[in-house]
């Protein structure tokens, strides 16, 4: 039984480390837009 103790101790202490940094990130939707404008694209010069 002493065996058990420890490992059921680091999976509590796993899922609480999972849940607090779930619960800290942070997404920002500035991040996924380009840096650059996107180019246009105009008629080849004749």
């Amino acid at each position: 039984m002493s065996v058990q103790r420890p490992t059921r101790r680091v999976l509590v202490l796993l899922c609480a480390a999972l849940l607090v940094g779930s619960g800290c990130a942070r997404f920002d939707d500035n991040q996924s837009q380009p840096f650059t404008t996107q180019p246009e694209m105009g008629p080849p010069p004749s």
